[in-house]
């Protein structure tokens, strides 16, 4: 700390300078001014504002990103034949989606387990077919 007065250096638990003998203390007001408190307020309000904005764009884009991997990740799975499949079989079209197109998710699971009875169906009848074969052949 130095003596508003003179300059010199002092320690801050002086309350008189030993240069110039000026009381160290005597410029000091109670605080700051009711015009720099609202400063102040505005300033730490804008920022909350900013952050809570920040958080929430933050959250939402998580959320996108989330979901979006789920959707690739289920495209890369079942295959995008038989996503554009369910697409077709829910009324969604890939193009343009107008506004009264809208599904409900009883439908779309529905819709999921439809596809997969029909996989089933094929796959048992594939079986027996081939079952059947090698039992002519032995």
């Amino acid at each position: 700390m130095y003596c508003p007065e003179c300059g010199a250096k002092v320690r801050r638990d002086e309350d008189i300078c030993p240069e110039c003998g000026a009381d160290l203390w005597a410029d000091e007001t109670s605080g700051p001014t009711e015009q720099e408190l609202l400063r102040m307020e505005a300033w730490v309000t804008k920022r909350k504002v900013q952050h809570r904005l920040l958080s929430l764009l933050g959250f939402l884009l998580g959320v996108m990103i989330f979901f979006g991997s789920i959707l690739f990740a289920a495209q890369k799975l079942v295959g995008s034949d038989k996503v554009s499949k369910i697409y077709k079989k829910l009324g969604i079209s890939t193009e343009e989606a107008g506004p009264e197109e809208t599904v409900s998710v009883e439908n779309a699971a529905g819709v999921v387990m439809e596809d997969q009875q029909a996989e089933n169906t094929e796959a048992r009848e594939t079986s027996t077919a081939a079952a059947k074969a090698k039992s002519k052949k032995g």
